[in-house]
């Protein structure tokens, strides 16, 4: 296994676990809801939280939640694998962009293919998955040549494939965007 594809494969598993949390809050929020006295005995359950509307709406809200990240995490996963073993790759030009602020940091790639014919080169802009590791300190804002996986269905970038590793694209259809 790549070490990249071991990358993703940690960043998933944290993401599922995460995922799993969210789906056990909304469950206890469901048993709050149906018999609170099983939950928390601490507390007068039944004049909390027992027939509460509210507690049954969070409980579904963050079940379906948890549950549907918890297997789109997977299916993402499997894509990009996919897109990564099976799809011949296109050489393209590269530049990262970091975009900090107090909450997180966002990475995006911009890539760039030029288009002989019209004149116009392609573009897009990807947001990544996680940015470059700390040792590779020349891929942001460093203009570079990579290799980009798109996928045949949807037409996209999926994985950017530089001189320093894998690059991971988010998830969806919408995420990647053509600049035109």
């Amino acid at each position: 296994m790549h070490p990249d594809e071991k990358r993703l494969n940690n960043w998933i598993i944290l993401v599922r676990v995460s995922t799993l949390l969210v789906t056990l809050v909304g469950l206890v929020c469901l048993s709050l809801f149906l018999s609170p006295s099983r939950v928390a005995s601490f507390i007068d359950p039944e004049k909390e939280y027992q027939g509460q509307i509210i507690v049954l709406m969070l409980g579904l809200f963050f079940l379906i939640f948890g549950l549907s990240a918890f297997f789109f995490a997977a299916g993402w996963k499997r894509r990009l694998l996919w897109v990564y073993r099976r799809v011949q790759p296109v050489d393209m030009f590269l530049m990262v962009e970091e975009n900090s602020s107090s909450d997180s940091t966002q990475y995006t790639a911009i890539l760039t293919r030029p288009k002989p014919s019209s004149g116009r080169p392609d573009q897009w802009q990807v947001p990544l998955w996680f940015g470059p590791k700390k040792n590779q300190p020349g891929l942001k804002n460093e203009p570079m040549w990579c290799q980009v996986y798109f996928d045949p269905d949807w037409e996209r970038p999926m994985v950017i494939r530089t001189e320093y590793g894998l690059l991971w694209t988010m998830g969806g259809k919408s995420a990647a965007q053509k600049i035109h």
